[in-house]
């Protein structure tokens, strides 16, 4: 058990050390930083093209699934029981409609 918590010290150790590595190499070369004003158009660039995916996404036409009639059974009714002309049926809907 105790080997446990030296693994998780260990772990923290070099979480730690690894911050501090990154914070000393940042202040000590500046230049690694990356620029506040390119991080905002990179941040926005992301943005717009979330909303563009987000509204093509909402504005593509949806394929129509169901069964025709509204319920399986009122298809039944209309084209028999065998499944392939049910199916057939759907699929001149979808296409055509």
């Amino acid at each position: 058990m105790e080997y446990v918590l030296y693994a998780v010290l260990v772990w923290f150790g070099a979480g730690f050390a690894v911050v501090c590595i990154y914070e000393f190499l940042a202040r000590r070369f500046p230049s690694l930083r990356p620029d506040p004003e390119e991080s905002r158009q990179r941040l926005a660039a992301q943005q717009e093209a979330k909303a563009i995916k987000k509204t093509a996404a909402t504005t593509s036409k949806k394929k129509k699934r169901g069964p025709i009639g509204g319920s399986h059974a009122a298809e039944i009714m209309m084209f028999g029981e065998d499944p392939v002309t049910r199916r057939a049926a759907r699929k001149v809907r979808d296409k055509f409609f």
